[in-house]
């Protein structure tokens, strides 16, 4: 048997886990990072967002950047955990 072959026998079913809510945690995970990029960019060229943002004034809009992209995570992982919820990749 070489490394391209199945060790499943001719004829024999093979059950297969979903795997819908690995590549949803994975691209959420994708859009958590587009979303830090994203709000870092807007909060320095746009002074009402970063006001908007600023949560707490020593730290500046760090916390306000980071709370939102943490809320976006979860939304995007848990949307897309109900859609790919039973899919096979």
């Amino acid at each position: 048997m070489t490394t391209s072959q199945n060790a499943v026998e001719f004829g024999k079913t093979v059950e297969t886990i979903p795997n819908g809510s690995g590549a949803a945690a994975i691209l959420a995970a994708g859009i958590g990072c587009a979303a830090i990029g994203v709000l870092a960019f807007a909060s320095e060229l746009s002074p009402g967002l970063r006001g908007l943002l600023n949560f707490y004034n020593p730290v500046g809009a760090l916390p306000g950047k980071t709370t939102v992209t943490i809320i976006v995570w979860l939304i995007a992982w848990y949307g897309l955990s109900r859609i790919w919820q039973r899919e096979n990749g």
